[in-house]
């Protein structure tokens, strides 16, 4: 796990990570509805989106985004999860590590 950065304008660590989460991946919209309304817009969608049911629209930092689509290029999934794993190990600030099995809060 990492620090969350600029999310100081929230409450105590663990409450602001929280949120910051929670606002990164749009969790308070409802995904059954936009997935309803989205179906009933797109054929398209509608056709393909039982084949990715739970994707999110996250609310990305820009340079976040940029450097993921270039490590995106030419890359596998496992290849850019590793490429952003050792940015984030090099770069992040590590807050924990979920033991298995746990309710999932840093140790």
């Amino acid at each position: 796990l990492y620090q969350v950065h600029n999310s100081q304008r929230l409450g105590s660590d663990v409450s602001r990570d929280k949120q910051a989460l929670s606002e990164y991946f749009n969790l308070t919209v409802s995904l059954e509805s936009l997935y309803r309304d989205f179906c009933e817009r797109d054929a398209r969608f509608k056709a393909v989106s039982g084949y990715f049911t739970g994707a999110r629209m996250m609310r990305q930092d820009p340079f976040e985004c940029m450097f993921s689509f270039i490590c995106s290029s030419n890359n596998h999934i496992s290849r850019i999860h590793g490429m952003v794993e050792r940015l984030c190990s090099s770069y992040g600030t590590p807050l924990g590590v979920v033991a298995a099995g746990s309710d999932n809060e840093p140790q």
